[in-house]
This record gives C-alpha cells, sequence and structure tokens, in this order.
C-alpha cells in the first residue's frame, strides 16, 4: 500500500534529485552506491524542533534509485 507524500516529503524530493543532477558519476563501478542527505527544519520552539531528514540512494551501476524520509524531533537544550 502506497503512502502518500505531504507536500513538505515532495519538494525534499525535488531538492534531492536536483542535487543528484549536479553530481555527475563518469566511472561505472559495480557495488557503488552514492547517497545524498538533506535535513530539513519543519518547527522550532523553545523546547524542541521537528526535523525531516530525506535520503536518496543511487546504484551506479544499475541507476536505481530510492529515496526515504525520516521525521524526527530534537530536544533543545536550555
Amino acid at each position: 500500500m502506497k503512502i502518500a507524500e505531504t507536500k513538505v516529503e515532495h519538494e525534499m524530493k525535488r531538492a534531492l534529485l536536483r542535487e543528484l543532477s549536479r553530481h555527475h558519476a563518469y566511472r561505472i563501478v559495480p557495488n557503488r552506491v552514492d547517497t545524498i542527505k538533506k535535513t530539513w527544519l519543519l518547527s522550532r520552539n523553545k523546547e524542541q524542533a521537528r526535523m525531516l531528514e530525506g535520503r536518496l540512494d543511487q546504484n551506479v551501476y544499475s541507476g536505481d534509485i530510492t529515496i526515504s524520509f525520516r521525521r524526527f524531533t530534537v530536544k533543545l537544550g536550555g
């Protein structure tokens, strides 16, 4: 069952694909995976911050791309 992406996840996906287009791999190497990570701040108050981390993995040999998201909350010291 496919889970619908939120608007923020959709924008993160576009940002990861733009970043991938900036990196050019000229050598095809078996078993090599290029990884791009981005972390965005979604909201913040005095006590905690909500973050979204996007990760794009591209298998250089086959060209397969996997994109995953992770949401987490960081407790701010103060």
